[in-house]
């Protein structure tokens, strides 16, 4: 067999038997607005990007840097937070308020039949939500979230503005003075650590809008183990 030959057949081979994975990116739609615009904005995408992921570009890699995320931060995650003023607990029977309006002068309400009970009557506890539903209506807002599918419930919850690890990692994050029904907004100094979370300033003001992405990133040749390319030279004896 000719060399050339032998190439193709080797190329013909891996791409049979290339592995693929999905890799999780943020493609920003270069723009600002509120929570529930910057929610439905992204919904044709597949939603915003969560928490998780902002914790991975910020925090544990270097993708912020990247010029297609230029001017993005800070910027909305799709989960909000849930929890009652400083030193007391979510109750059963009752709802969660927040304790500001929002800018157009409606309350949020977080439903007590959406607080899991494991929350119910013990100090320290949180919520992160990823919202079901959110109904708007003149005077209030109110999201909807299942229990049991939607909600973390967060152990250790910072009393005032403080360090603490929640949210999957060891972050900065700025609450309310009192109860907090708000959207989780990440990256508002991404040239410091990038840990800061606030679940304090989502109802009133914009911050920009992006989805997640999955991509598909195929197995480079230079990635190739040994033990992959003796695989391929192994599976060639059974191609016809």
């Amino acid at each position: 067999m000719e060399t050339n030959d032998l190439e193709k057949d080797l190329e013909r081979l891996l791409s049979a038997y290339r592995e693929k994975t999905k890799m999780p990116k943020i493609r920003s739609l270069d723009t600002e607005l509120n929570y529930l615009d910057a929610r439905n904005a992204a919904e044709p995408y597949g939603g915003l990007p969560t928490n998780a992921l902002h914790q991975k570009i910020l925090v544990e890699t270097d993708e912020w840097k990247s010029p297609e995320l230029k001017g993005y931060y800070p910027a909305f995650a799709r989960e909000m937070s849930v929890y009652p003023k400083p030193w007391e607990t979510m109750k059963k029977g009752e709802d969660v308020i927040d304790a500001f309006l929002d800018n157009k002068g409606r309350k949020w309400i977080y439903p007590s039949y959406c607080i899991p009970d494991e929350a119910i009557g013990k100090a320290g506890k949180a919520l992160m939500v990823n919202p079901r539903k959110i109904i708007e209506e003149k005077k209030e807002v109110t999201v909807i979230a299942n229990p049991y599918k939607d909600v973390t419930v967060l152990s250790d919850f910072p009393q005032r503005s403080d360090w603490t690890r929640t949210f999957g990692a060891d972050n900065y994050v700025w609450r309310l003075s009192g109860a907090g029904v708000r959207p989780l907004v990440r990256g508002f100094d991404v040239y410091d650590i990038g840990r800061d979370v606030g679940v304090d300033c989502g109802l009133r003001y914009r911050f920009g809008v992006g989805y997640e992405s999955l991509e598909e990133v195929p197995l480079n040749l230079k990635d190739i183990t040994l033990e992959q390319f003796l695989s391929v030279i192994k599976k060639s004896n059974n191609v016809g």
